[in-house]
């Protein structure tokens, strides 16, 4: 990722670059059409992660017209077009920009559930689920990973880039050495196994291990006709620490709570903060 981001840096801070870029672009028809008006690379967002996801389907839409740039930067005596290119024509390079793009598409539909500003948690948690599902299950489709590796080597080839196994020494330092008869097998668990279980690991800890805690959604007047027994004992378990009275006297104020909502005009309250006008001695 942060190969893209510099390359995109390189050319939205030069009007030079851009417009090599641009002329490049405008000669690749195949790679034109895809671009549907864009001339020019998207920059990585630190913090939004469907920005991120945008960012890498452009850059390897528009690779081809990246490298011919940098190519004629080159032998325009740009210095940096050449370290540019020797970032970029490796199938190291290659084979993680497929992996990050595909995998980051999959948690898109998530990524707008909590960035949005009346975020549903409950509902992000259930869509964290089906991440979570699809993710595991394509970890373990060999075909899903085969169409992956095919992919980064169909892009090389064009440019004589040849998967390989890095190079295996006695005493590793900065990484595991990996034991794979081939590229493929070595991809697969050095770099795919990895990226996907270390996902996999943050979405069950930040959101399926808090689930707990958003059961307090279902307090939300809009939300209070899918509260069931369940929930409440969840709650009361969860916020015991807070909650003054034993669970019977909680329940009685959830169904003081209720009450008041159905004749009190709040039901369009959607956040946890809108609902706390409506007040209640919980």
């Amino acid at each position: 990722m942060a190969t893209v981001q510099e390359v995109g840096f390189a050319f939205e801070y030069s009007a030079k670059r851009l417009e090599c870029f641009k002329d490049e672009l405008s000669t690749n028809e195949h790679v034109k059409d895809t671009m549907e008006r864009t001339t020019k690379l998207k920059t990585l967002c630190e913090t939004r992660w469907i920005s991120r996801s945008d960012a890498l389907t452009t850059f390897k839409q528009v690779f081809p017209v990246v490298i011919q740039a940098f190519e004629y930067l080159q032998n325009d005596h740009d210095d940096k077009a050449g370290l540019h290119l020797g970032a970029l024509l490796r199938f190291e390079f290659l084979i993680g920009l497929v992996v990050c793009e595909h995998v980051l598409r999959l948690i898109v539909h998530l990524s707008f559930f909590l960035q949005d500003k009346s975020c549903d948690m409950l509902a992000a948690v259930e869509e964290c689920r089906v991440v979570i599902i699809q993710l595991r299950n394509e970890r373990n489709d060999e075909a899903v990973w085969n169409a992956l590796f095919d992919e980064a080597v169909g892009i090389g080839r064009e440019f004589g880039i040849e998967p390989h196994i890095p190079r295996i020494v006695a005493r590793q330092q900065n990484r595991a050495n990996v034991l794979a008869a081939n590229p493929s097998d070595y991809w697969r668990i050095s770099l795919y196994n990895v990226f996907v279980d270390h996902l996999l690991l943050q979405l069950e800890d930040r959101l399926l291990g808090s689930s707990p805690r958003f059961e307090a959604f279902n307090l939300l007047p809009s939300r209070l006709n899918r509260l069931r027994d369940e929930n409440i004992v969840n709650l009361y378990d969860t916020f015991s620490h807070d909650i003054i009275g034993d669970l019977n006297e909680f329940q009685q104020e959830i169904a003081r709570w209720e009450t008041q909502g159905y004749f009190t005009p709040v039901n369009n309250k959607s956040s946890i903060w809108k609902a706390s006008l409506f007040k209640s001695p919980i």
